[in-house]
């Protein structure tokens, strides 16, 4: 006999009510990613992906008068929205842009010029919103590093710095294991570099990325930046 909708909702109940708070994350991003499997349609799809290369916005990397690589805007993007945002929803991506914790202890164990690199990208979790200092436990300073690997970053990662006129901002995480998201704290005109002050990344970020060598590949900002 096929069990009914109830007896499988109550199953599935009985079984979170048996797991831990990390048990319980852990299956809440497996039911996310179940939820976008079964989201919209290709066609929808389809429409979304034409409607951003018609819309925008749309960025790209290029050469920075800042320093090294930095980002620029292909099209105008206007005041108030997210430069970086998915051409297409939430529930047609294939994967969501979260994140796994590693500790400072973890970072031994990989070789030094990806434990560099992960220093250089991620910014260590900071004790509280309104607190830039980092949050340090028994295995040192904890670091969101990308679920998906250090190959597939996307642009929003060589965003540069400036102290005085930064047209992007910080917006804090939706939810548990997600990164944060931008907004424009302007309207952007086509070919200007998009820019966030580094200080939203927390002190300890701001301040490695900021006394690194000039010749270093991994510094992305200047402190002259205006």
């Amino acid at each position: 006999m096929e069990a009914s909708q109830g007896d499988i909702l109550c199953d599935i109940a009985d079984v979170l009510a048996d797991m831990s708070k990390a048990e319980l994350l852990e299956t809440w991003k497996v039911m996310k990613k179940i939820r976008r499997r079964v989201g919209e349609a290709p066609e929808e799809r389809h429409a979304q992906i034409l409607r951003h290369l018609r819309d925008g916005p749309v960025v790209k990397l290029g050469v920075s008068p800042i320093h090294g690589v930095g980002v620029f805007a292909v099209t105008a993007i206007s005041s108030g929205v997210d430069p970086f945002r998915a051409a297409v929803s939430e529930g047609s991506k294939g994967s969501n842009d979260e994140y796994e914790i590693v500790s400072d202890k973890e970072l031994l164990e990989v070789s030094p010029e990806v434990r560099e690199l992960c220093f250089s990208f991620f910014a260590p979790f900071t004790t509280t919103e309104d607190d830039y200092s980092p949050e340090v436990g028994e295995d040192g300073k904890i670091y969101p590093v990308n679920a998906t690997g250090l190959n597939t970053l996307d642009v929003s990662w060589y965003l540069n710095h400036s102290e005085c006129h930064p047209n992007v901002e910080l917006v804090e995480p939706k939810g548990p294991g997600e990164f944060n998201t931008y907004r424009t704290k302007r309207d952007i005109q086509a070919g200007e570099e998009l820019t966030i002050d580094y200080h939203q990344l927390g002190e300890a970020y701001y301040n490695r990325v900021m006394e690194a060598p000039v010749h270093d590949a991994e510094r992305r900002a200047s402190r002259d930046d205006q």
